[in-house]
């Protein structure tokens, strides 16, 4: 009976030192568990703050887009009103090409006009001439024709 309680108490030696490798596996693996527990909450708060950092630049992003799409909206409206100042400067400049087209057409009538009326005026200078030339009398030739008139006045 002392052989069956010693072989009993083997297996039990046995059996404990098993569960007591077992345990000191188990707690190496608790310890193991633990620092990757302790790493990934590391992580997690690096994690965290990136966010935190990351939400910051997208609200700084965010206020950037809206910057830009005020100055698009601002750009958008100078860009329609200068079109529409350059539609207005196309019309009237279109409206000055015509007012100097029809200015140049007057222009030329009018040099026209200067053509025969300087034509008209130098033959009228040579009939003058031609005229003078057949009808001109010296001043004896009045004073003898004024004589002449007084007598026949005289005479009536």
């Amino acid at each position: 009976s002392l052989e069956l309680y010693r072989v009993k108490y083997q297996a039990c030696l046995t059996k404990i030192s098993q569960q007591d490798s077992t345990l000191q596996a188990q707690d190496e693996d608790l310890k193991e568990a633990r620092s990757q527990v302790v790493e990934r909450d590391e992580h997690a708060l690096r994690l965290c703050a990136q966010a935190v950092v990351l939400q910051a630049e997208l609200k700084a992003h965010s206020a950037q887009l809206e910057s830009g799409d005020d100055a698009l909206s601002a750009l958008s409206q100078h860009l329609r009103d200068t079109q529409r100042d350059l539609e207005d400067s196309r019309k009237h400049s279109q409206e000055c090409e015509l007012v100097i087209s029809a200015m140049r057409d007057s222009t030329a009538a009018l040099r026209r006009q200067v053509e025969e009326q300087e034509e008209s005026v130098v033959k009228s200078q040579a009939d003058f001439s031609v005229y003078r030339a057949t009808h001109i009398h010296s001043d004896s030739d009045y004073d003898s024709q004024l004589c002449h008139i007084q007598e026949l006045q005289q005479v009536q």
